[in-house]
């Protein structure tokens, strides 16, 4: 029978695994994106939402076992960013999808600036928890992307684009539009919180 020692030792590989794992994954997703064709797409999509599920379910083996790491802890937002990111990108360089780059690069940003202002804000001593804007970004980014990969099935199987569904051309470039206005919310969140946090801290 395994001792709760080895279950924990079990799920913190388990943990470490899949997060290496949508690291590593996420260059072929952008290549099988960028090549274009059915199955490309199909495989594409389900190395996303394997990723996607990977990166619950292994929240949840921490949260149960409480196993973590300093190294986990860094890399996890990473892997997260990795997969979710390069696919944005991947699906801005494709043509039909219409998706303007520069709405890759806000999120981008967002991304970046939060992650310059997570540490400094953990090492002044008011750490800023994950907030329901966040938490929304990161669920409507995941549900955004599936959606414009059902969009992309559909053009590559039914031809929409070319039977009269021209209102469906500017699907994904809503869906992204919209996952822009949250990311952006999101990111005046935050250094709003950063901000309050960091001017109590000076009023000390």
């Amino acid at each position: 029978m395994i001792c709760m020692q080895e279950r924990s030792n079990l799920a913190f590989l388990v943990v470490n695994f899949f997060t290496f794992f949508r690291i590593l994954v996420f260059p072929f997703v952008l290549v099988l994106i960028l090549n274009g064709g059915v199955v490309n797409i199909l495989v594409a999509f389900l190395l996303f939402v394997f990723g996607a599920f990977t990166d619950a379910f292994d929240g949840m083996l921490a949260r149960k076992y409480k196993v973590s790491s300093k190294f986990g802890f860094i890399l996890d937002p990473i892997a997260d960013k990795f997969l979710v990111l390069g696919t944005l990108l991947a699906m801005s360089l494709v043509d039909y999808l219409m998706i303007p780059l520069w709405c890759f690069f806000v999120i981008l940003f967002r991304d970046i600036l939060v992650s310059v202002l997570k540490p400094i804000s953990d090492k002044l001593g008011f750490p800023i928890p994950t907030t329901f804007f966040a938490k929304l970004k990161t669920t409507t980014q995941f549900v955004g992307i599936i959606f414009i990969f059902v969009y992309m099935f559909l053009v590559n199987i039914y031809k929409v684009d070319k039977i009269g569904f021209e209102g469906l051309l500017f699907v994904p470039y809503y869906i992204v539009l919209v996952l822009v206005v949250i990311t952006v919310i999101s990111g005046f969140e935050y250094v709003f919180l950063f901000l309050k946090g960091l001017l109590n801290v000076r009023g000390k």
